[in-house]
């Protein structure tokens, strides 16, 4: 069984600042386009996304929401490149800055705070996920019928994933996925991270069917790092069914663009699965 990939939340925290600009600070428009490019490419080019956050927040003047959707994309970033200490500490700064403005709208702290759990729970830092996402499903409560439906679906995502990866429980997991991607579906909103940690699930519990299907459907789906994550669990599908030719040139695929990207996380993956496939295949010393 591979690694499985911690769920993150998908939305672009909405808003604007409801502050005048300071006078040197950048145009609001351009602020905004910068932070929707950062979450746009989280997954396809992470380092550029790193690098535009960081961008943003050392802006002269940036308005606090701009400041902590900037934040979010970081910390979603860094988590899923590996760097759990500081997306802890970047998830505890969103905190600390929801704290001190406590007039932002609720919608807005409802997002914020749910990409903070998320953040914590990359870290490995569950008790603090959790303390997050408490507050969001009390925020929630307060909220329109679409953000407590994308509420919905971070919270069972996310509690799902701690059953998968945590407390060894891919039924209990399975269960959560299956509501969470309810909730996603009712209110338009597709979540390729869910998908993507639902199909690994599907493969743990040996529903392989099942679990093909939604790895392809993830291959599919447009975002180059889950992609290539699916594309190796496909692989490791193949060699469990002998067909270790075709898995080597998914893997060797993989394994170039998640390097190019990077993605250390899913290249880790398929490293594992690349040595598994060797010793199958004689070459000890390869492996």
């Amino acid at each position: 069984m591979t690694p499985k990939l911690c769920s993150l939340v998908l939305v672009v925290l909405l808003g604007t600042t409801t502050a005048s600009l300071p006078v040197h600070a950048a145009p609001e428009s351009t602020l905004q386009e910068k932070v929707s490019r950062c979450f746009k490419l989280r997954g396809s080019e992470p380092a550029a996304a790193v690098g535009i956050a960081e961008s943003l927040l050392a802006t002269p003047g940036l308005p606090v929401e701009e400041e902590i959707k900037s934040l979010c994309c970081l910390g979603i970033v860094v988590g899923m490149l590996g760097d759990q200490t500081r997306a802890a500490e970047t998830a505890n700064l969103i905190k600390a800055r929801l704290e001190q403005n406590r007039q932002l709208p609720p919608e807005f702290r409802l997002r914020a705070l749910s990409n903070a759990g998320a953040i914590f729970h990359t870290a490995g830092q569950l008790h603090h996920a959790e303390a997050a996402y408490l507050q969001v499903n009390e925020l929630a409560k307060h909220a329109t019928v679409h953000d407590a439906g994308v509420t919905r679906t971070v919270t069972l995502t996310n509690i799902g994933a701690i059953h998968a990866d945590y407390l060894d429980s891919p039924e209990v997991a399975e269960d959560y996925y299956r509501q969470a991607q309810a909730a996603a579906q009712a209110v338009g909103q597709p979540n390729q991270e869910l998908s993507y940690n639902r199909a690994i699930n599907l493969v743990t519990l040996g529903r392989r069917p099942e679990a093909l299907l939604a790895l392809q459907q993830v291959e599919s789906g447009g975002n180059a790092m889950f992609a290539e994550r699916a594309r190796s669990e496909q692989a490791g599908l193949l060699i469990d069914e002998g067909k270790l030719q075709r898995a080597r040139t998914l893997l060797q695929k993989s394994l170039t663009w998640q390097r190019a990207l990077p993605d250390p996380a899913g290249e880790a993956v398929t490293l594992v699965l690349l040595a598994r496939l060797q010793r199958l295949s004689g070459e000890k010393s390869a492996a």
